[in-house]
């Protein structure tokens, strides 16, 4: 258990410390061509604070110290989360694309990793912690979650030359995935810890084959459409609603997948059979075959973890010094709750804008952030941050950045 435990774990190891935070900013400016690089990460938990997460992704020694600052927070849904992405943009509106003088053309290229395990109390308190410290000599590590996948993307679509909404169809190549859940796991042991009893139904499903590069295809949609709404005082707005990365990929017939479904009652050995010489297990003895535990092959097609956004964003050509922005967000995983945010943009000069901004849920609970954007001439830079307390703090339950640069020719 504790090597299953720390193996999903370590599944979120390949994390920079980032995310989507820069506010959205809307720009209606005429253009000729728009190159956007982007990249972006993060890890975030609802109850695992900094201190138990670095160690464990980074490697140190995990005292009992931090293991129990991290249980006093930990409730029956426990979650850990990151995603890491990269993308490229390049927008041509000097065409007319189908023909339409109103749309030109998105060339884009990306690449993905997410991660997210969902976990008991129990469940973390069993493989960190040991058998002897169960309540009750019992554990629930039901509904338990995790998965992970690492893919690539280039897709073509098209963008409105005005309003800046585009839709954009991707080629994904998928180079790994890890997938599992346990809907039912109860553990039981004896009080003086002799005799244990294991229930599991769950299931698991990988491919990971490191020789091939292209273990999986499919494709996914992005689609970002911008709405301009009345405000208030005869002013106007911008609504955002984004849909990203929205696909399946197929996966080959290297993908393995186990079954499990058991009632397991395992006793110790007592000392006479211990001293007899006779073999403990006979020769035939297979540990999956006793845990009913079913192993197959076969081609898999998988869902993406995809990313969904509505929200009021920042018109950066509006005269107005003080901006709102505000919305909800959500990744497409059953791990993943709904986040909702909201932050105030602040622009004294055309070439500088900063913003503030408070979000809740997600993988985690209430976190505050802060954004910088600087424009010259053609050129804009901004840099983010959605948890300004986990960047400095051990007690944090996260951290996050994010990189922007966008290069306009008029």
């Amino acid at each position: 258990m504790t090597r299953i435990l720390l193996f999903c774990f370590l599944l979120l190891g390949f994390v920079v410390q980032g995310q989507q935070v820069l506010p959205l900013q809307q720009d209606t400016s005429l253009l000729k061509h728009q190159i956007i690089l982007s990249g972006d990460g993060f890890y975030l938990s609802n109850t695992l604070q900094n201190d138990f997460t670095k160690k464990l992704l980074l490697g140190g020694y995990i005292t009992d110290d931090i293991k129990n600052n991290s249980m006093k927070s930990m409730v029956s849904r426990n979650r850990l989360g990151s995603n890491v992405s990269a993308e490229f943009d390049y927008q041509n509106f000097n065409v007319n694309l189908f023909g339409n003088k109103k749309w030109g053309m998105v060339i884009r290229a990306g690449y993905e990793m997410f991660n997210a395990v969902q976990f008991s109390r129990e469940a973390f308190q069993l493989g960190f912690q040991g058998n002897t410290q169960l309540q009750y000599n019992r554990a629930n590590f039901g509904n338990m979650h995790v998965n992970s996948i690492a893919y690539q993307k280039i897709g073509f679509g098209v963008i409105d030359k005005k309003s800046k909404s585009s839709v954009v169809l991707n080629f994904v190549n998928g180079s790994s995935f890890f997938k599992g859940q346990i809907d039912q796991g109860d553990f039981a042991q004896s009080p003086n810890y002799d005799t244990i009893g294991l229930k599991v139904k769950g299931q698991l499903n990988y491919n990971s084959n490191k020789k091939n590069f292209f273990n999986g295809q499919g494709f996914a949609f992005d689609a970002d459409f911008r709405i301009k709404i009345n405000w208030h005082k005869g002013k106007t707005a911008y609504i955002q609603v984004m849909a990203k990365n929205i696909g399946v990929v197929f996966f080959n017939n290297q993908t393995t997948q186990y079954n499990v479904d058991t009632s397991y009652r395992y006793t110790g050995f007592k000392f006479k059979q211990l001293l007899s010489g006779q073999p403990l297990v006979s020769k035939d003895f297979s540990l999956l075959d006793t845990l009913n535990v079913h192993q197959k092959s076969k081609a898999k097609p998988v869902w993406l973890p995809g990313y969904i956004q509505v929200g009021k964003i920042v018109d950066r050509n509006n005269p107005a010094h003080w901006q709102p922005f505000f919305g909800i967000n959500v990744y497409t995983s059953i791990i993943c709750l709904p986040q909702i945010y909201a932050g105030v943009h602040y622009q004294p000069a055309k070439w500088f804008a900063a913003g503030a901004q408070m979000s809740y849920g997600g993988f985690g609970l209430l976190r505050g952030g802060l954004y910088l954007d600087f424009r010259m001439k053609d050129f804009a830079i901004g840099i983010a941050t959605n948890d300004i307390y986990g960047l400095c703090s051990k007690r944090g339950y996260g951290a996050s950045a994010q990189f922007r640069l966008t290069w306009q020719i008029k």
